[in-house]
């Protein structure tokens, strides 16, 4: 059709049409991108100071083309790799000094705005992980729920508390460790959750609190103050007569994706004292100027009390992982996930599995807790919890419990070794704040203590870097109306972090200091030093007391080897405030000498003397070695010279094996003449013959009588060689054929102390 061709369409025609195109266009025009998200944990977790540049992934969800990564104010080179992945280039003048970088992901309009702000430590790797209270803050009532922002753009990390009579408490940081005096905002009573995210995307973080059934928002000033309260009433179920609404959990993130922050609610409906419980969420949808609509009911789904937000399917969009008790006290509780549907509503794809908790007020945290790239989530509970390893699909595997209650968690990298921690708030319990760490595999050792208080804990735990140095802090509501602030702090180093006595040592050697520096700007209380056996240790440490801060003392440590050979230890020093003792390793070699041969086997035929020579050697001992042979074969001597030497250098032992020959002999004895009497009964019978004999030829004269005595003689010769006659001869006795292992063995006496070493040797015999 010509161009010119168009004005004969019919004027209806060419209406419809321009409304047609006006209505795609306006659509496409219209389409908006998602806030970014990011979920934790950063790969790497934690860099060190110093280093080379580095590619830095981010995991989390309603990630587009065009999405930056940004580290503090600068922007990343980025790539997207998908809906919920990016990765950025770090430079190393970035990571220069250690420090705590503030990561975002901006993305661009329509729609797209800046993500909440998630920190990475650029600190080394921590040899020991410990906490110091540094400040006590004074609350006016009893905070239930924590949060940190910067609320006053000074780059700094500052707190807001909601407490429980209705009123939010902000402490502004002063970059050091230390907090304000709070200054005190109005809001819902009741409120016991509260988050810090930037409603309008203006730079200027807001404040938004939960109670049973409302949801209030304090529009931030930029300035660290707050506008008065605008409240939002939520789903509203009936919970009947002696029954509720209880408990309380909010999240912010884009759940409609439409470029603008919506909030997600829930809380519990229990019927009666004792009575089932049901969750409660609540949808409100954004209109980008601060302003909610009226609350979508997700009441069927998903049934929480207590939610966290992240993307379980990988799809790009947020869903929410949630846990609610199945009755008000003491029950089991469930856990389960819903799937966003990226209109607000949510689908469960994963429910009703019991999370092994029981009892009431569920906490729930998401992150990816064992690096396989999927979304995992922990659901915590007064009397225990419990870690659920994603699919990547929208479901989970089967908990993996473990035996401590708590009201609230903080995930971070406090070792800075690539693994996900846990610090808990743990309620009715001495140990106050526990640390749990991380190995990668979703499961959790034994927690230690972190100097929080030690009596009922009833609220909740942050993570943050408040003095600045790249390591994460922690601050812990407590219900005495305080708020405690614990460093991670050095605590202490040891120098050297080894120690080595490599001469070998007879007995005792001499000592070699480790120095131990507080280099925390704070008092360490030192609790106790330890060494392992074979080391013994000297000090002029404070044991008991406080090192002072930019202060030392001197650790001697001596190896009293009671073997020979290699000996490792340990040396430990442990503090009021250290959930990883500090150590040092120790090795050293003990007392020892050592024979050896060149020559090690000889053949001889018998007869023949085999030689060799052992060389005695000392190694740091000093004394006489005595020798000893043995194993030589019958018919043979083993002989030693000199069979003592003095270790004082090396020492050659001849050696002499000398065998014998076989000699000749009878082998086979005449048999005596037949009958009982044997030989010595033939004697008589002979004397009788020799006498008759002899009495004869004295009367044979001439011939008969030479004939008799001739016959005489005979007889008396073989009566004299009847024992060897019918015998035979060969060699006999000498050293036999074969081959022989012998031992030369040299022994070392010092009081009770013996040394022994030894040497083998082959003899062949032909």
């Amino acid at each position: 059709m010509k161009a010119s061709s168009f004005c004969y369409v019919p004027f209806v025609i060419r209406l419809v049409a321009i409304l047609i195109l006006m209505f795609v266009g306006s659509a496409v025009l219209g389409q908006a991108n998602p806030v970014p998200f990011i979920n934790l944990p950063f790969v790497p977790t934690s860099t060190a100071p110093g280093g080379p540049s580095f590619t830095l992934t981010v995991n989390g969800a309603g990630f587009v083309s065009g999405s930056v990564v940004m580290w503090n104010t600068t922007a990343l080179t980025t790539t997207s790799i998908s809906s919920t992945q990016l990765t950025a280039t770090v430079p190393a003048a970035d990571i220069t000094t250690a420090g705590t970088a503030g990561i975002t992901v901006t993305s661009p309009s329509p729609g797209g705005g800046t993500s909440s702000v998630v920190f990475s430590p650029v600190s080394g790797k921590a040899t020991s992980i410990g906490f110091v209270n540094s400040q006590i803050l004074q609350s006016a009532e009893i905070p239930v729920s924590i949060t940190t922002g910067d609320f006053n753009g000074d780059g700094r990390v500052d707190l807001a508390a909601v407490n429980n009579a209705g009123s939010v408490s902000i402490f502004i940081g002063n970059g050091d460790g230390s907090f304000q005096p709070n200054v005190d905002y109005p809001t819902i009573a009741g409120a016991n959750g509260i988050v810090a995210v930037d409603l309008l995307s203006n730079g200027s973080l807001d404040l938004v609190t939960v109670a049973p059934g409302t949801i209030a928002v304090l529009r931030g000033n930029g300035d660290g103050s707050f506008q008065t309260h605008v409240a939002y009433p939520g789903d509203q179920p009936t919970c009947g007569i002696d029954g509720g609404l209880v408990g309380g959990s909010i999240v912010a993130g884009d759940f409609n994706g439409d470029g603008k922050i919506d909030l997600a609610a829930s809380w519990g409906c229990y019927h009666g004292v004792g009575g089932s419980v049901d969750g409660v969420t609540s949808v409100f949808l954004g209109n980008g100027d601060g302003t909610f609509q009226p609350y979508i009911s997700n009441s069927v789904v998903p049934l929480d009390q207590a939610i966290a937000a992240g993307d379980f399917n990988l799809d790009g969009i947020l869903d929410l992982a949630g846990s609610v008790p199945t009755c008000h006290s003491d029950c089991p509780e469930t856990a389960d996930l819903a799937v966003g549907n990226g209109d607000g509503t949510f689908t469960s794809t994963f429910g009703g599995l019991d999370s092994g908790l029981e009892t009431y007020w569920p906490f729930v945290a998401a992150a990816d807790i064992n690096g396989d790239g999927n979304l995992d989530f922990v659901v915590c509970n007064k009397s225990d919890f419990s870690t659920l390893l994603g699919n990547g699909d929208g479901t989970a595997q089967s908990p993996i419990g473990a035996g401590s209650g708590c009201t609230s968690v903080a995930l971070g990298d406090f070792h800075g070794n690539g693994y996900l921690d846990l610090i808990m708030s743990v309620p009715y319990n001495s140990a106050g704040t526990q640390m749990f760490p991380g190995n990668g595999t979703g499961q959790f050792p034994a927690g230690e203590p972190v100097p929080s208080p030690s009596h009922q804990s009833a609220g909740s735990v942050v993570a943050g870097d408040f003095n600045g140095d790249g390591r994460l802090d922690v601050a812990v509501a407590s219900p005495d109306k305080t708020i405690w602030i614990d460093l991670q702090a050095s605590l202490g180093s040891l120098s050297p972090t080894s120690a080595s006595f490599s001469a070998p040592v007879t007995m005792n050697s001499a000592p070699q200091p480790v120095v131990l520096s507080n280099l925390s700007g704070l008092p360490i209380v030192i609790s106790t030093i330890t060494i392992s056996a074979h080391f013994s240790q000297t000090n002029n440490c404070p044991l008991g007391g406080s090192l002072p801060p930019t202060a030392s003392c001197t650790i001697n440590v001596t190896f009293e080897p009671m073997d020979s050979g290699d000996t490792a230890g340990t040396l430990s020093i442990t503090n009021s405030g250290l959930v990883t003792p500090l150590s040092a390793s120790l090795t050293g070699r003990g007392q020892d000498f050592s024979l050896s041969s060149s020559t090690t086997s000889q053949t001889v035929s018998m007869g023949q003397v085999a030689n060799y020579s052992v060389q005695v050697e000392p190694d740091g001992l000093n004394g006489n070695v005595d020798l000893t042979c043995s194993g030589a074969p019958d018919g043979s001597t083993c002989s030693l010279t000199p069979t003592s030497v003095t270790l004082n250098t090396i020492s050659t032992v001849a050696v002499a094996v000398s065998t014998t020959r076989k000699l000749a002999g009878s082998t086979r004895p005449v048999a005596a003449p037949a009958g009982p009497v044997g030989y010595v009964g033939f004697l008589p019978l002979f004397a009788v013959l020799m006498t008759t004999v002899l009495s004869a030829s004295r009367m044979w004269t001439g011939l008969w009588r030479c004939l008799s005595r001739l016959i005489l003689l005979c007889l008396m010769m073989f009566v004299i060689g009847l024992p060897a006659c019918g015998g035979g001869s060969a060699e006999i006795g000498g050293t036999p054929a074969g081959t022989y292992k012998l031992t030369v063995r040299g022994t070392y006496t010092s009081g009770a102390h013996t040394l022994t070493r030894s040497q083998s040797l082959t003899l062949i015999v032909k």
